[in-house]
């Protein structure tokens, strides 16, 4: 072969990661999660609207199917090759978002649809929800929505006669987002999938936001409450008077999950001299907005030499460029794999959703 002058290819990544982005994770949680594909026929031509609609049982399928597309195993294949995917986005999103869900049901053979214009021209000229959802019962046979509140998803689902993946619905949920996080958090440990795990084995999680005023933390605690076997206790690091809605209260209490408000456990402190405290205990940092919390306003450096060294920080929001510099390219960061990770699980959804014959 001869040798080209052209720029090669760098296949490594340059910056540092966090060890669940090591090759093997997702083959050890597929070989941790024992097979039962019927289970994914529960979501055959289902809404995917919330994470608590989630038992244990087929979360866990939905990550051993995700495992599978991350490793390889069905590459070439193109189940949903007869199938178009319509995205109606009618609220702002990261991008990513929206690049995930379209390589998602691009890589399973769909073709892809927005349908953001025509809802725009339909909503200018007068309201019409069941005009905007009859455009995607049209065009598409799966619809991934976005919209700005809870209230707006309820009414339109009543029109969708095709299923509906929900990108996020307003401060109440983002259920692909949490499925995802604990995706990442198990192919770290996918012993923390067992109910049998040993108490000192069990993890502390912080999180610096408030769940009652942010869809990724809200579902991701709701993801937290199928397995609280597996943590001691997550902790609201802040001053957040009422950091939990109703409903995410009674589903932790229901389930045992143990939720702390850092301001009930350190009254006296600043959320700088807080995180102090904590951080050495915590083995995953949840970080949805810095700026917010002040979270990225203290010495990073120091910050660093808190953590353990296999603290896990997922971060799902926009940070500030403090945070990025030093948390990007350092052993902590597992966002990178988390935004990786989202595709598989998204994935997983659409194939399950689509196709009534599981993989076996």
């Amino acid at each position: 072969m001869p040798v080209s002058p052209l720029p090669p290819i760098n296949p490594v990544r340059v910056s540092r990661e966090h060890k669940v982005a090591e090759p093997g994770r997702a083959e050890a949680l597929r070989d941790a999660i024992p097979a039962e594909p019927e289970r994914l026929t529960e979501l055959y031509r289902r809404h995917v609207v919330s994470v608590r609609h989630f038992s244990p049982e087929l979360m866990l399928q939905v990550f051993r199917l995700a495992a599978e597309y991350e490793m390889g195993m069905h590459k070439g294949e193109r189940p949903l090759r007869d199938f178009t995917l319509s995205s109606l986005f009618l609220d702002q999103a990261h991008l990513r978002i929206r690049l995930s869900f379209e390589r998602a049901s691009l890589k399973l053979g769909a073709s892809f649809v927005h349908v953001e214009q025509a809802a725009a021209d339909l909503m200018s000229r007068y309201s019409a929800l069941d005009e905007v959802a009859e455009c995607c019962n049209t065009f598409g046979d799966l619809t991934v929505l976005r919209t700005p509140d809870a209230g707006t998803m309820v009414e339109l689902l009543k029109y969708f006669r095709v299923p509906v993946i929900s990108a996020g619905h307003g401060i109440d949920e983002n259920p692909t987002n949490g499925l995802a996080d604990l995706y990442t958090l198990f192919k770290w440990r996918p012993d923390l999938i067992h109910s049998s795990i040993a108490p000192q084995d069990r993890i502390q999680i912080g999180i610096g936001g408030n769940p009652a005023e942010s869809a990724p933390i809200g579902s991701f605690l709701f993801a937290l409450t199928k397995f609280p076997h597996a943590v001691t206790r997550v902790v609201i690091v802040g001053h957040i008077d009422e950091p939990l809605t109703k409903i995410q209260r009674e589903e932790c209490r229901a389930c045992g999950l143990r939720v702390d408000n850092g301001q009930d456990l350190y009254p006296d402190r600043g959320v700088i001299e807080m995180a102090h405290a904590l951080v050495p205990n915590l083995a995953v940092v949840y970080v949805h907005d810095a700026d917010e919390t002040n979270v990225a306003r203290r010495d990073f450096e120091e910050a660093m030499r808190d953590l353990q060294p296999d603290t896990m920080i997922l971060n799902p929001g926009t940070q500030s460029e403090e945070f990025r510099k030093n948390v990007n390219n350092s052993p902590f960061n597992a966002y990178f794999e988390q935004i990786r990770g989202a595709l598989f699980i998204r994935m997983a959804l659409m194939r399950s959703i689509m196709v009534a014959k599981p993989l076996k």
